[in-house]
């Protein structure tokens, strides 16, 4: 929603940039749109509001719905061209919940979404028909997802100093990477005699590249303190739990065996268009701006971008690797015997 921010600022200036100074004028309908389809998901969101004026203070507007919504339904619909075939699939509404209170109103937000499966390397077109020949539109290309190995420099040997590092190959222009980790782990009750699969996810980095080359090999390192942190954050204390790095499947007979995969490195790559959103706003919040956002959206505002994933699991073979601190003991992890 802090990007929805940014984005109306923008509008602001956007319209108000004239020579001359009239404090009213009378209403354009300007669209705000804001998607980021991302082949990761199964359900892909897309944000598309309207600008806003009148008389008193703009916040007090924004916390109204009707302010920025449209009264009706859009026929909004996405177009994929792949491998020379086109399909066209219409955008329906839903109204997701418990929002946290910011600028804009909430708890409640009314999206655009499609459940259709985003593809690798496929183009999207982005139709907005508003009416009386009024079409808002856009288009991108997804990017190839990049090639990611670790070659076994990620060990979970629970030591603060020491770093994981991971190698990125992008395959396509994309700018932006960001890398998570997903720490997987089983929690066994003691006395309700269950057995549960957790997880958590860690942000190990994020990293821009505004020249990045296709097919280049991008070190990228983060320091294991950062992990421990979140493990704290993530994992409570309880005397009647004990845990298990990895997934009960792997954990056989009285679960003093162990080997298998217990973390998911995971790197998602932004395109051009979310770089040059990004980098023209700065992640900066301002009631002045002094340079114009970019915007991707023809006949309106705002940001139309992909984003493609790929990942690794990581091996932990060996108990050498899972030496449990002992300043984490009271999280109950469990050393294989």
């Amino acid at each position: 929603m802090r990007k929805l921010l940014l984005l109306f600022f923008c509008i602001a200036t956007t319209l108000s940039c004239k020579d001359k100074l009239e404090l009213f004028e009378e209403y354009n309908d300007t669209s705000q749109v804001f998607g980021i389809l991302k082949t990761s998901e199964n359900r892909n969101y897309i944000k598309i509001t309207k600008a806003f004026s009148g008389v008193g203070n703009t916040y007090d507007m924004a916390k109204i719905p009707d302010s920025s919504n449209y009264t009706r339904k859009l026929n909004a619909k996405l177009i994929e061209i792949s491998n020379g075939a086109k399909k066209e699939f219409p955008l329906d509404t839903l109204t997701l919940r418990h929002r946290k209170p910011g600028v804009f109103y909430s708890p409640n937000q009314l999206v655009y979404y499609t459940d259709e499966k985003i593809k690798d390397d496929a183009k999207y077109q982005l139709i907005i028909d508003k009416g009386n020949n009024n079409i808002v539109r856009s288009e991108i290309e997804m990017s190839l997802p990049p090639k990611v190995s670790n070659k076994g420099s990620i060990k979970l040997d629970f030591i603060d100093k020491n770093t994981y590092n991971i190698t990125i190959e992008p395959r396509s222009k994309t700018p932006l990477i960001e890398v998570w980790l997903k720490f997987n782990y089983v929690e066994i009750n003691t006395v309700k005699k269950d057995t549960v699969d957790k997880s958590f996810k860690w942000k190990m980095a994020y990293k821009v590249y505004p020249n990045v080359k296709i097919n280049y090999l991008y070190k990228i390192t983060s320091r294991a303190d950062g992990f421990f942190k979140h493990l704290k954050e993530n994992v409570k204390p309880d005397k009647d739990i004990i845990r298990y790095i990895g997934f009960k499947k792997l954990l056989q007979q009285k679960y003093n065996t162990y080997k298998g995969r217990c973390m998911d490195i995971q790197v998602y790559a932004g395109d051009e268009n979310l770089y040059l959103y990004s980098a023209s706003n700065n992640d900066k919040v301002s009631l002045i701006q002094t340079s114009k956002c970019f915007s991707n959206i023809e006949n309106g505002v705002g940001i139309f971008g992909g984003v493609t994933t790929n990942s690794i699991l990581v091996d932990i073979d060996t108990k050498s690797e899972l030496k449990i601190r002992t300043d984490y003991k009271e999280l109950n992890f469990q050393n294989p015997n």
